[in-house]
């Protein structure tokens, strides 16, 4: 019998005990990327209730799933959309935009464009399973849903250019972009994508002829192909839309304002990419907003700062009614994905 002594048991103890800590952050380290790729939902979709379906943010949201759930007008409505085929509400559009106040922000404007964007989709696919989840109903880069929702976007924006302050001057333009994408030495890849379509929108400073460093606010139009995309990201869309229609309506700021619906994040990041390595006012932003969603409930949180950007975090402090926000996303994504260009520092703007 093989006696060890207190010393060498206390080292084969601590070797243990490492060896079983470093099991334990490798099995965290896969929960997290299994949880981010959503591979548990996607294999219990069938047995989840509608608004857990798969999907970063592929869940149709909290209110579809109550629309489906209940026999009120609301579910007559969910069913209407689905049957319409076709762009529902748009006639109503600039009705919608009329009747608003100029200078205030209307959360039910927002919604409006939600719905809107969510029918866009369905008109293309849109029929759930028999589980009540919706498959193939997204608003696909270069598809006809995808197409439609830009031209629903360049409406939007066309109605809010004619109503906005007569000081105030919107330019826009789709930008239909091409590129070869390279991953970084730790995660190396090449990647190819055309025809790629970017809406970017320019709310000019006070001073046109002074060059001023902007602010970029982006929120990607394109959806998983199993979701219509309420939450990820058609609510961001809705709220960027309705910040532009009240923006525009106010004094013009001491700097430019940029609006980016960028396509194929889905895809991967693609419309970002295109923006950041190819149009010429990515070289004049400051400060970069994106506007994401990774599910439909929860609270809104602050998750990527970028790095050396304290003063950005006491700006949102002091600016946000209820903040809330953690290091530990950005850390996790930029360790495992090496993240977006603008958010592990990667890209560093003027």
């Amino acid at each position: 019998m093989v006696s060890l002594s207190p010393l060498a048991f206390n080292f084969v103890l601590k070797i243990i005990i490492i060896i079983i800590l470093i099991i334990i952050i490798i099995l965290l380290i896969l929960i997290i990327f299994l949880f981010w790729i959503n591979l548990p939902f996607v294999i219990l979709e069938p047995f989840l209730p509608l608004n857990m379906g798969a999907g970063t943010g592929g869940q149709t949201g909290d209110h579809f799933a109550r629309m489906e759930n209940e026999d009120s007008a609301d579910s007559k409505l969910r069913k209407n959309l689905r049957d319409q085929g076709n762009y529902g509400r748009w006639d109503n559009l600039e009705m919608e935009l009329m009747v608003a106040d100029a200078g205030e922000f209307y959360e039910s404007i927002a919604y409006f464009h939600v719905e809107n964007l969510v029918r866009i989709a369905l008109a293309q696919n849109g029929q759930p399973d028999p589980y009540g989840n919706i498959r193939q109903a997204g608003r696909l880069s270069m598809t006809k849903s995808g197409l439609d929702t830009v031209d629903y976007i360049l409406t939007t924006i066309s109605f809010i250019t004619r109503q906005a302050a007569s000081q105030m001057i919107v330019e826009y333009y789709v930008s239909n972009n091409e590129r070869v994408m390279q991953g970084s030495p730790s995660i190396p890849y090449v990647r190819t994508y055309a025809n790629v379509s970017n809406v970017v929108v320019i709310l000019p400073a006070k001073d046109r002829n002074v060059t001023s460093p902007a602010v970029l606010i982006s929120a990607h139009y394109d959806s998983v192909v199993h979701s219509p995309g309420a939450s990820d990201n058609g609510g961001m869309v809705g709220v960027a839309l309705e910040m532009m229609r009240v923006l525009s309506n106010r004094e013009p700021f001491d700097f430019p304002l940029i609006f980016l619906f960028d396509d194929a994040e889905e895809g991967g990041l693609m419309g970002a990419d295109a923006f950041a390595f190819t149009d010429p006012l990515a070289a004049t932003v400051a400060v970069h907003i994106n506007l994401d969603s990774a599910g439909g409930w929860g609270r809104a949180m602050l998750n990527q700062l970028g790095p050396n950007n304290a003063w950005l975090a006491q700006a949102y402090k002091r600016s946000v009614l209820y903040p809330y926000g953690t290091v530990t996303v950005q850390d996790i994504v930029c360790f495992l994905f090496s993240s977006p260009p603008f958010a592990c520092g990667r890209l560093t703007p003027v």
